[in-house]
This record gives C-alpha cells, structure tokens and sequence, in this order.
C-alpha cells in the first residue's frame, strides 16, 4: 500500500498553496467545489503534532477563513486550487490544504506543521466533554476514496490513486490500492474525539496513523507513515474516504 492508508487530497493543496497563493487561482463558486459554495462554519476534530486532540471551528466566507482552536483563533485567506482542493494561509503565514468530498459537506485538512483533522459543514461544535460521541463499531464498514503521496520535502505530488478498505466489527481492516492488498487491524481510539489509531501491513512494511471520522460518521480522514522512519509529511500518505 506503500505510503498510505487514509487520508489525503488535502496536503496535495498545501503543495499548490506553497507555488500559488490563496487567491491567485479562479474561484469556480457554481459547484460544490468553489470556495464561494463551501461557505459556512464547519467543526470537527483536529490533532497537534504531538498528538494532542481539540476541538476545532472552521468558517469559510468566500476567500476568507478562519480557524479557531485550542490554541485560539486565526484568520486567513482561502482558494480553490484543483478541483475540490483548497489551499489556505492563516495570519502567521502557515500554509495548509483543506480537501472537501464530492459534496461539500466533509473535509480533511493538513498544514505544514503535521496539524491534522477532519471536519463536517454545518455539524455542531464538538462535544469534548462527552466520551460517548463514537462508539468503537462506528469505524466499521466499507470505505473508498481517493490517496495521495507526496514527494518528498519538496510536497510535490508523486501519486494520486483510487484505495478502499474493509473494516469489521473486530477491528480487522482488509483493502487494496493500486500496490495491491493490504490487511491490519485499528488498535485503539477516542470516543471523544473520533480517532481511530491503526497499524497495516503492505509488503514487508508496517504503516501506523490515524483515521478521524466527521460527526455524521459517514466520512474519514486519516494519515499513515511508515513505522521504521516516523511522522514526517514527506513520507506520509493521506487519504480522504466515504462510507459506502
């Protein structure tokens, strides 16, 4: 499954961000896809480098946006690239990419500093107090979606392919990509916040990451590095998944 399991479309914007500025490219609000239609506030999770979990609030308006967080609230400026890809820039210069789904109401998100998550338009501010908020079935089901690599330091795009997975009420994961099949199983997770942590073999690798589900439990934004080299966005894999 070489570098990913699930998450991305989304650090695929931070790269196009870093060549094209929020603003600089056309914003096509007729469709889902446009910056001007994803407008509105979206709330979610989001995990810190450390792997720290919050609450986070995302409010798009047009070409604006801002984050607010544990860590408190940043504005910014906000552009389609690609698609449904979106590349973002807060006050303090931080790049990041915010991917949505065919819909436009779920997206994952990644910035330069490995901060991470998934949010869902219209859902309400996460509940953190609540430790019931998923349950350890609702990671289960069939998922599909589309995984990106990346390059290296550079963040340019490497490969960009369609990947699915299985994921049972015992917690086995089985799935495919374009490298074939791989099998693992999610070892833990937060019923707070929504993280599912996981371990995949492909090959004779091991690929460890997260799997972060939206409020409605019907989307999943994860992230996967190889276990022999660690967390580093140039070695990582990300996806973004629906459930079928």
């Amino acid at each position: 499954m070489a570098r990913a399991f699930l998450f991305l479309l989304l650090a695929t914007s931070l790269v196009l961000a870093a060549a094209c500025s929020p603003g600089s490219s056309d914003d096509d609000s007729s469709s889902n896809g446009g910056a001007g239609g994803l407008s509105g506030t979206w709330n979610g999770t989001i995990e810190n480098p450390s792997f720290l979990l919050g609450a986070i609030t995302v409010v798009l308006d047009g070409s604006s946006i801002t984050v607010t967080t544990p860590d408190g609230t940043q504005g910014g400026s906000f552009a389609q690239e690609q698609g449904n890809i979106h590349g973002f820039q807060l006050a303090d210069g931080t790049l990041g990419g915010f991917m949505t789904d065919s819909a436009g109401s779920h997206a994952g998100f990644v910035d330069e500093e490995f901060y991470f998550g998934a949010v869902q338009k219209g859902a309400s501010v996460l509940n953190t107090s609540n430790s019931s908020n998923f349950s350890s079935s609702d990671i289960a089901g069939s998922w599909s979606g589309t995984t990106v690599e990346l390059t290296g330091a550079d963040m340019g795009i490497s490969e960009v392919y369609s990947s699915n997975a299985s994921v049972g009420t015992d917690w086995y994961i089985s799935g495919s990509d374009s490298y074939g099949s791989y099998s693992g199983s999610v070892q833990n997770y937060d019923g707070r916040y929504g993280r599912y942590d996981f371990e995949v073999y492909s090959g004779s690798e091991t690929y460890v990451g997260g799997q972060f589900l939206t409020q409605d439990k019907l989307f999943a934004a994860g992230y996967s590095c190889p276990q022999s080299v660690g967390y580093y966005l140039s070695y990582c894999g990300f996806t973004i998944w629906n459930k079928q």
